[in-house]
């Protein structure tokens, strides 16, 4: 097909589409709160090549839709998602606390009502991209050795598959709720760093002992699966 026939399609379908959305589309807001539970595993570990790991997300979502009508709705959304990490077998250092990441979400949805009443079932999905919001960061001081650590997961692509009910108020708000599962990989880099803390050493120990001095690089490969439940307004 040449190439001003393939453009003068797509004008029209668009041209088509802008008809039809000054006739049907009505704009909609959607808001949801969130937890979930992730288990999953690593490989490329230092310590240790293969392992679990555990996550805790809290996250808050927003979406601005379009709603072709009562049943049917695509949007784009964006939000907040703060992951805590309990697991730790790949570290060496087990004074350092539970490490903690933030991410703001990009992400495109679709949904869909089964039916047109008050309540309904209905069934979305989610495909998207995750924008970290800088490491996690530790410090701290062990029989007079000075520690610093940190962990950064790199920005990421997800999916994830919500299921529930959602019940009509009124002609202007709807409340919804449900599971859903969510799956990512992503890759962590954790630098560890240790040097003797020459406060606490007398000046006999500098002069017939050197400075200990210490810093690890270890990046890993994470492939997640979170299990969660979300709740909401859509308004």
């Amino acid at each position: 097909m040449k190439l001003h026939v393939l453009f003068a399609i797509i004008i029209l379908m668009a041209v088509q589409t802008m008809s039809f959305a000054q006739q049907k589309l009505t704009y909609t807001n959607q808001v949801s709160f969130g937890s979930s539970y992730g288990k999953g595993s690593y490989s490329g570990s230092l310590n240790n090549s293969n392992g679990n790991i555990n996550f805790v997300n809290l996250n808050f979502e927003y979406v601005g839709s379009l709603k072709f009508d009562e049943k049917f709705s695509i949007g784009l959304g964006t939000g907040i998602k703060h992951f805590v990490e309990f697991s730790n077998d790949y570290r060496t250092d087990v004074e350092s606390p539970n490490p903690q990441y933030l991410f703001v979400p990009a992400f495109l949805q679709a949904q869909y009502r089964f039916s047109d009443t008050k309540v309904s079932p209905f069934a979305s999905t989610s495909i998207g991209y995750l924008f970290s919001l800088g490491e996690w960061e530790h410090e701290y001081t062990l029989n007079s050795m000075n520690y610093s650590n940190s962990s950064k997961l790199e920005n990421t692509g997800f999916a994830n598959l919500h299921v529930g009910a959602s019940m009509r108020i009124n002609n202007k708000l709807k409340v919804f709720g449900g599971p859903y599962l969510e799956y990512l990989r992503t890759r962590n880099t954790y630098q560890s760093a240790g040097a003797t803390d020459i406060t606490e050493l007398n000046i006999d120990d500098l002069q017939n002992e050197p400075i200990s001095m210490w810093m690890r690089t270890d990046e890993y490969t994470i492939n997640l699966m979170q299990f969660g439940l979300k709740v909401g307004l859509i308004f």
